[in-house]
């Protein structure tokens, strides 16, 4: 999508190209990716979401991440790797880093995500490397503990993929190696999942789709933490192990079917010089 800008004193009308995903996938809320130097030019405290205009009517900055808990550097900062701009460019995990919504307040969309009434269709892509995983990790959640209400995307000390809803009175989880293969440690790793209406979906790698049923607990009570990368809560706990890359993480408010996963994965692939599967 190509966007023109006013004409100034100084020649013709200039365009500006959007590199988002929602280029793409309208339903796009955010985009942060470590190659991409919109998102991260290789310092500072802020990875920052290159949607323009989020589908939800959020502003752009609501979905910006800090690097660990706060504006300071901390140890637990992911460590920036590469060349600001470089496909090969990701963020280095040392098992207690994470990203933490800079805002530290959920929009709306993300307080929905997990409601059972009053929800929201939504979809997540993250594209990453395990180096090893020998204990329950979280790769993107909205809950401060295991136990409170929210959502993860988590991995299992089998390396399975596992989404998990919890509502007032239980857990409702799906682990997608029951029908996908396990995340192969040491290899970049596109993990898509989409949910609506009671019916997970989730592409790994880009094999087939699954659909599974997911039939959330109860609750219309917002999510109990804001949004995290890298673990669960504020500062993060159960956070994805060392050694782990994290090269992007996006999110949309529909529920997407394999033509507009298979956009996702092109993309990626086009961003990251590497075909994710």
């Amino acid at each position: 999508m190509l966007i023109t800008l006013g004409r100034g004193f100084n020649g013709p009308a200039r365009k500006k190209t959007d590199k988002s995903l929602k280029a793409v996938i309208a339903s796009c809320v955010f985009d942060v990716d470590a190659t991409i130097t919109d998102s991260y030019a290789g310092t500072g405290q802020t990875w920052a979401n290159i949607v323009p205009s989020p589908a939800d009517g959020s502003a752009k900055t609501a979905y910006d991440f800090y690097l660990g808990a706060t504006s300071s550097a901390s140890t637990d900062d992911p460590t920036f790797t590469g060349s600001a701009g470089s496909a090969a460019a990701y963020f280095l995990l040392d098992g207690g880093d994470a990203f933490s919504l800079k805002s530290g307040t959920n929009t709306a969309f993300l307080n929905n995500l997990h409601k059972t009434t009053g929800g929201s269709d939504f979809w997540l892509a993250i594209a990453l490397y395990v180096a090893d995983q020998s204990a329950v990790s979280v790769a993107l959640s909205t809950k401060t503990t295991a136990s409170t209400i929210g959502f993860n995307a988590q991995f299992s000390v089998t390396e399975q993929v596992r989404f998990q809803q919890t509502g007032d009175s239980a857990a409702t989880t799906i682990t997608s190696a029951t029908d996908h293969a396990a995340v192969t440690i040491g290899m970049p790793t596109l993990i898509i999942a989409s949910y609506s209406g009671g019916t997970l979906r989730s592409w790994v790698n880009g094999r087939t789709k699954v659909a599974r049923a997911m039939a959330f607990n109860a609750t219309t009570v917002a999510a109990s933490g804001y949004l995290t990368i890298g673990g669960q809560g504020a500062g993060g706990t159960s956070k994805l192990s060392n050694g782990t890359r994290l090269y992007a993480v996006s999110m949309g408010n529909g529920y997407i079917d394999d033509a507009q996963a298979a956009l996702i994965f092109n993309t990626y692939n086009t961003r990251h010089g590497r075909t994710y599967g």
